[in-house]
């Protein structure tokens, strides 16, 4: 009985002893790990000490899922972006090409026009066809029939073509049978009976280039090189009324020089300076 009650009194003397331990270790060891030694709920610990712990989760989880988000819409706003100039640039290529398509299927259908009202006036007038013109270089003239009959005479070619003749070097070229006709209907339709003075018919590209040295005016390759254009000029009549005439017929290229007093055509394409 005796060393029962000693057992006892030991006992609770190392759990004072225990205790004062415990009171003193608590004072160095922080809150939440003497909780957590010592089997202490979370709903005893300070609600202020834990809110200072607290990091907030939740709201680093949205920050987390805004960058998330708008990174990715960043990434689709640049694909958008990359589509739409692709389709852009395809959209104006294809623009593009209409119009070339179109400018050319325009020109083509002047230059049918063209050619269909020259064949018309051609057609309508008499069976033989005649030019008068002078040279103003060479004081030279002729008045010839070079059509007749549905059919060009080689003679009457023949003496148009040398009286065109590069004057500076008396080079004789074919001159284009259809600026013979054009002409003639220009000729027609400013009814001027007198002959057509000559000033530059066919050129040799050693003529051209010294003429080109004296005027920017002169083309590099005029067409005057290929016996298809003709520098003219009416006395008693005003060029300028006969650059209207020219520009109207719409046959080939028409070029007015009134400090010259004079008028050029071809036949290459209609266009008018």
């Amino acid at each position: 009985m005796l060393e029962l009650l000693e057992k006892s009194l030991l006992t609770e003397q190392d759990r004072l002893v225990s205790r004062r331990q415990f009171l003193k270790f608590s004072g160095a060891v922080p809150l939440g790990v003497l909780a957590g030694t010592v089997g202490l709920s979370a709903g005893v610990l300070s609600t202020d000490v834990l809110a200072r712990g607290n990091r907030h989760p939740t709201r680093d989880a949205h920050h987390h899922a805004d960058k998330h988000d708008q990174h990715h819409e960043d990434r689709h706003h640049a694909r958008d972006q990359h589509h739409e100039d692709r389709h852009h640039a395809r959209d104006q290529h294809h623009e593009d090409r209409h119009q070339a398509r179109d400018h050319h299927h325009e020109d083509r259908h002047q230059a049918h026009a063209a050619d269909h009202h020259r064949n018309e006036r051609v057609r309508h007038v008499r069976r033989e066809r005649s030019l008068h013109l002078y040279s103003i270089h060479t004081d030279e003239s002729v008045n010839v029939v070079y059509w007749s009959e549905g059919r060009y005479l080689r003679g009457g070619l023949k003496a148009l073509n040398y009286l065109m003749r590069d004057h500076y070097t008396n080079q004789v070229r074919d001159i284009d049978r259809r600026l013979f006709d054009l002409l003639y209907v220009l000729r027609n339709q400013v009814e001027y009976n007198k002959p057509l003075h000559v000033l530059s018919g066919y050129r040799c590209p050693s003529t051209n280039a010294m003429l080109r040295e004296q005027s920017d005016a002169v083309a590099s390759h005029s067409l005057h090189m290929d016996g298809m254009a003709i520098d003219i000029r009416t006395p008693g009549l005003h060029t300028n009324y006969l650059r209207k005439a020219a520009v109207a017929l719409r046959d080939g290229g028409v070029g007015y020089y009134p400090d010259s007093d004079f008028v050029h055509v071809d036949t290459g394409p209609i266009r008018y300076w």
